[in-house]
């Protein structure tokens, strides 16, 4: 491809790419971004496609490659002194990135960013740097004693939310700083809604349904979660110790069987009920949800039935509940105007 005035600034070679030498498969190691990278028997090299990836993303970041500039397979191959393979695999992580698009028949081409998605890509790659400067500055002298392990290291530790970063490149270039257990779901509401942050993880290819679950969960540090378990008066006991013994009571009663039939009944706005009955027919269970936060009573078609957690017998042809509260029943019998009424 000939070199006009449009290229004006650009390197016309690129440093070589070190390759390794040995025919012996090498081991392969996942980096930060979550990408697979060759490992040397002594020292790590970035993969070559990463490399060239990089490089062409800074060009276009920057303004050295314009929008709709087309990008020639043989003429980065020998740009970069490599092969069409590293090549390939360089546009293909630029097209998830949203930097690059293929167009059948005529190859691959520079897409035109916004200015708002170069800034993301921009204030993402450059407020680390200036968080690492911070840090060097505030430690000048006993750097080694409070961060041992180098300021990167340290950035890691952090936690990110996204609520300016839902660009696929700038979401990249977050994937390269910090682990996706610290990046957090963020919105500038009403600045920027909340939707369009969800729009950008879902445009965002290299993430899975899973890993976008993820980011929208609560990150625990384990040595803290253990300790509010072992108090008994923490918020997670008490939600943990309720949820375990919702699961063994589940388990013990055949009517909570996946095969049983399941019944939703209709006995007050604020409450969902739900009637089972085992596969053979010989348990059934009724639970209660009070799903408001007021108290209310209402009436039941059943006269008496024992309660799934003490074991007593009590009397549910009116029942109060508390805001939220939740009662389960195992072997509810039917109240006799019932009796006389069903078949």
């Amino acid at each position: 491809m000939p070199i006009g005035d449009d290229m004006a600034g650009k390197p016309l070679k690129q440093a070589r790419i070190p390759r390794a030498k040995s025919s012996a498969v090498r081991p392969l190691a996942v980096n930060a971004a979550g990408r697979s990278e060759i490992l040397s028997p002594t020292v790590r090299e970035p993969a070559a496609a990463l490399v060239i990836a990089r490089s062409i993303e800074e060009d276009i970041v920057l303004g050295r490659r314009h929008p709709r500039e087309r990008l020639v397979e043989q003429d980065l191959c020998d740009l970069f002194d490599t092969h069409r393979g590293d090549v390939r695999s360089a546009l293909f992580e630029l097209e998830k990135k949203g930097l690059v698009e293929r167009i059948p028949n005529r190859g691959a081409m520079v897409r035109g960013l916004t200015p708002s998605e170069g800034l993301e890509i921009y204030a993402v790659r450059e407020e680390p740097e200036v968080m690492a400067g911070r840090i060097q500055d505030r430690y000048p002298k006993d750097r080694a004693q409070w961060i041992p392990n180098g300021v990167w290291a340290e950035l890691r530790k952090f936690y990110y939310e996204i609520a300016q970063a839902n660009h696929p490149g700038a979401l990249d270039a977050l994937m390269e700083l910090a682990p996706l257990s610290n990046v957090l779901f963020g919105s500038d509401y009403p600045l920027r809604p909340a939707s369009e942050v969800v729009e950008g993880l879902t445009g965002y290819k290299p993430f899975t349904d899973a890993q976008r679950r993820t980011i929208n969960r609560e990150k625990l540090q384990l040595d803290e979660l253990q300790n509010q378990l072992a108090n008994e008066n923490s918020l997670r006991f008490k939600v943990f110790t309720r949820y375990s013994q919702l699961l063994k009571a589940r388990s013990s009663t055949s009517a909570f069987h996946p095969h049983g039939t399941q019944t939703i009944l209709d006995l007050h706005p604020a409450v969902f009920a739900i009637e089972r009955i085992s596969p053979n027919g010989d348990s059934r269970a009724l639970c209660l949800h009070n799903v408001s936060q007021g108290t209310i009573s209402f009436s039941t078609k059943y006269e008496a039935a024992t309660d799934l957690f003490t074991g007593q017998t009590i009397r549910i042809s009116r029942i109060t509940l508390e805001p939220y509260q939740v009662l389960w029943f195992v072997s509810p019998v039917l109240s006799e105007t019932r009796l006389m009424k069903e078949p």
